[in-house]
């Protein structure tokens, strides 16, 4: 069994290989929080530069309607793939899932909502260790596969330690 931190780590993981593999483009930031039964997704630096082209180039209510119906008609097609990921990591079936992109400043969220909370194992304490693991988040650099110089694919992917030795 795995602990918040780990399960919102792996969901990171995957969404962001989602976002390479099927959007053509990984975010350069992305948070999960996983709060009860609702699971939020945040990300950043979405956007693929013929996005921000065809945003920048059409009239402002022509380029984000079009741009956000793509979005969501993508999102939806994938819809069988996410619920899959989602339940695959929390071990809970995904009721609903809700998703919206700024134009402006290419956040994109996704919210999915859960049968229920899922089960977690207590994460263990590192007190006086000096040193704190973060997960759930990592700041990436797009397409890369790399995390702050370390790679995304092993099995530490989205924990990093933090402390004296290592700062974000």
């Amino acid at each position: 069994m795995k602990t918040q931190g780990e399960v919102e780590a792996a969901i990171c993981e995957g969404i962001s290989r989602f976002e390479q593999d099927y959007m053509g483009r990984g975010p350069k930031n992305i948070r999960t929080h996983l709060i009860g039964d609702v699971l939020v997704v945040r990300m950043s630096g979405v956007l693929t530069a013929a996005e921000r082209h065809l945003v920048e180039t059409l009239p402002a209510a022509k380029g984000r309607d079009l741009l956000k119906q793509v979005r969501t008609q993508l999102i939806e097609t994938a819809r069988p793939l996410l619920d899959a990921l989602v339940q695959g990591i929390t071990g809970v079936k995904v009721l609903t899932l809700h998703h919206d992109i700024s134009t402006v400043t290419g956040e994109e969220v996704v919210l999915f909502t859960l049968a229920k909370s899922p089960d977690f194992r207590e994460a263990q304490s590192q007190i006086g260790s000096g040193v704190r693991q973060e997960v759930g988040s990592w700041r990436g650099n797009g397409a890369k596969g790399m995390v702050g110089g370390k790679d995304t694919k092993g099995p530490d992917a989205g924990v990093r330690a933090r402390g004296s030795f290592a700062p974000l």
